[in-house]
């Protein structure tokens, strides 16, 4: 299962669309307002909760990431993500990243 929170509001990884990112991103990019963004991962040996700085929410989980976790990780904050000044694109690109690489 992959789940995706923009503003509050979740969707499955098959109901996301770019109009969809781009819609619930772009109105509060506009106005200055922090973005939150939570992807969950949970698909065979990948538990992961990645979140955006927008969030407000800090620290690590209760473990270490196994290798593909962290290879996950490792593309949220390539592709930007762990920084607040993402785009939607970088949001859509790393779904599809996530898809071909890790599913």
């Amino acid at each position: 299962m992959i789940s995706v929170s923009i503003a509050g509001e979740q969707k499955s990884l098959a109901d996301v669309s770019e109009r969809w990112v781009n819609k619930a991103i772009n109105p509060s990019r506009a106005r200055g307002l922090p973005i939150c963004v939570q992807v969950l991962v949970q698909e065979n040996d990948l538990n992961v909760r990645l979140t955006t700085p927008g969030c407000g929410e800090g620290g690590a989980g209760g473990r270490r990431p196994n290798a593909r976790e962290a290879q996950v990780i490792k593309l949220w904050r390539t592709l930007g993500l762990s920084s607040g000044n993402f785009e939607g694109g970088n949001l859509i690109a790393f779904l599809k990243q996530l898809q071909k690489r890790f599913l």
